[in-house]
């Protein structure tokens, strides 16, 4: 048998040749070699040096502390639009859909973390939401340790994805994150087709 995070690596990191990917914090332990999350003291901005208290607790791995560049979250982002059409095969594309199919109706208000902003739909880890820069429900990821916040737009009728990251997770970015990916959106996504 293997962990999950061996499957990881052997069935989507290695694949989909996302070579910055890995599990844990994005810096090495003590060292200043990938950006830093930080965090807010006593009202400053204060960077986390690699290490146990640089990540979400170990025991949610699974859920909660891959780490990747922004070239490589994108090219996974790619990957997903395309619905599993495209090499490599990872899986099926009637899975890829099925995992970012809703499957159960909320309220926008009570879905408002950055896990599936405000959508008011949820599918298999995935929000789908309308938002400002689309005309239909598009897949939406968000994840943070609360020091670095990363978000994900899938879009599958244009086959595109954007993605945006910090390494300062206040409540704040969330809006400015937003309005970047929208306006990626439409000078990108929207003009290429």
């Amino acid at each position: 048998e293997k962990s999950w995070e061996e499957l990881i690596y052997d069935r989507v990191f290695t694949p989909l040749k996302l070579t910055t990917a890995g599990i844990g914090p994005q810096a090495t332990l003590g060292r200043i070699d990938a950006p830093l999350g930080h965090v807010v003291v006593d009202g400053k901005l204060k960077a986390m040096i690699g290490g146990p208290e640089a990540d979400n607790p170990l025991v949610i791995s699974p859920a909660g502390t891959a780490h990747m560049s922004v070239i490589d979250f994108a090219t996974w982002g790619g990957w997903m639009a395309g619905l599993g059409k495209r090499a490599p095969f990872l899986v099926k594309p009637e899975t890829m859909k099925k995992l970012i199919t809703p499957v159960v109706s909320m309220s926008a208000a009570s879905t408002s973390s950055t896990t599936v902003a405000g959508a008011a739909q949820y599918a298999l880890g995935w929000g789908s939401t309308k938002m400002a820069w689309t005309d239909y429900l598009v897949a939406f990821h968000g994840g943070s340790n609360n020091m670095n916040k990363a978000y994900i737009w899938v879009d599958t009728q244009r086959d595109a994805a954007i993605v945006v990251m910090t390494n300062v997770a206040t409540p704040n970015t969330d809006d400015v994150m937003q309005k970047l990916a929208g306006k990626l959106y439409g000078s990108y996504v929207k003009t290429a087709k």
